[in-house]
């Protein structure tokens, strides 16, 4: 075979690489290329002191200092990489200026709006709506209390003895006007107190909303935790001390002799079961409160009150002791 004869195999096989190039080069960029909608969410920042509303259908629940409306997003980048994103990855961001008026404004919805933060390979290149529809108006600001929320029970045999507290008492709350003026305090979180069975203080995050007629609104708090005390004591439990001596408070001063009908009382205390167990007689004082009588110049019989000090940490049940004593009073002669 000559020189001549081999020359058209030769270009044949020159033109089937060439084409397998080309196709394979297309595939390539293809796949480099690729496209993908997704459905992301796009947050609305008005400047500080003002609240955004939602128009129309895509508003989303309540109206705040800050707003979340869905919108559709492009992808373009390689297929594989494109293929994986969720949405939730996409950050898409939109400030509307502090120079704007309030009143109703026209957002323009831009690419540059979003990104996917840690895949540079991946571009946004289309929105859709191209706009959105918000309202801005001015918040107002006033200082609330904090109400605690707990949830739960203590531990079998104990309670919240006192107003659980928070610190602090009162936060700064900023809404719409005609939000603000139905907000008269500010709810944690849930504090959970299950199977508690002592006092203890917690870190809790503020609700950044309130109930008006049955909707949650959302409100500003520029400091949203707040450190709560709950008080967690065990049940108290109750017993009949007998035979406490009673003593007589006289004033100053005088000469006076005071005669009581009885020499010792009974008083009921409340308190924990372990002060209780080890309570004694001489742990409560009982005295007759003299202390107020003027001069006295003849024999006279007088109801006295009676006081009761109860060992620390105890309390005197109602009802429990005489309230007064007749005592005979006389001068001393």
């Amino acid at each position: 075979m000559t020189r001549q004869e081999k020359k058209p195999g030769r270009f044949a096989l020159l033109v089937v690489s060439l084409l397998w190039a080309v196709a394979l080069w297309f595939y390539a960029a293809e796949e480099m290329s690729a496209e993908r909608d997704v459905l992301v969410k796009l947050t609305i920042s008005p400047a500080a002191g003002r609240f955004v509303h939602i128009d129309g259908a895509e508003q989303t629940e309540g109206e705040g200092p800050v707003r979340e409306v869905p919108v559709w997003v492009t992808l373009k980048g390689p297929r594989g990489v494109v293929a994986g994103v969720e949405g939730s990855e996409i950050i898409g961001r939109k400030t509307i200026a502090p120079d704007i008026p309030s009143g109703p404004v026209g957002l323009t919805v831009s690419p540059s709006d979003f990104s996917v933060p840690d895949q540079p390979e991946i571009k946004v290149i289309g929105v859709r709506p191209s706009s959105v529809r918000v309202f801005v108006s001015e918040a107002r600001v006033k200082a609330v209390p904090v109400r605690v929320i707990p949830v739960g029970k203590p531990a079998k045999g104990y309670y919240i003895s006192d107003r659980p507290r928070a610190v602090p008492e009162q936060v700064e709350v900023g809404a719409a006007p005609d939000v603000l003026d139905k907000v008269e305090f500010l709810e944690t979180e849930p504090v959970n107190i299950e199977g508690r069975d002592r006092s203890f203080s917690i870190d809790v995050r503020l609700k950044k909303t309130v109930n008006v007629n049955g909707t949650d609104k959302e409100v500003f708090v520029q400091s949203d935790r707040v450190i709560v005390f709950m008080p967690v004591s065990q049940e108290p439990v109750e017993m009949e001390v007998a035979d406490v001596p009673v003593a007589v408070l006289l004033p100053m001063g005088t000469d006076i002799r005071v005669s009581l009908p009885v020499k010792s009382v009974s008083v009921r205390v409340r308190g924990a079961a372990a002060k209780i167990a080890a309570v004694t007689a001489s742990d409560i004082k009982v005295f007759v409160d003299a202390s107020r009588l003027g001069e006295i110049k003849d024999e006279q019989e007088v109801p006295l009150p009676v006081r009761v000090i109860p060992a620390e940490g105890l309390q005197v049940v109602p009802g429990s002791c005489p309230a007064t004593l007749n005592a005979k009073i006389a001068p001393r002669r």
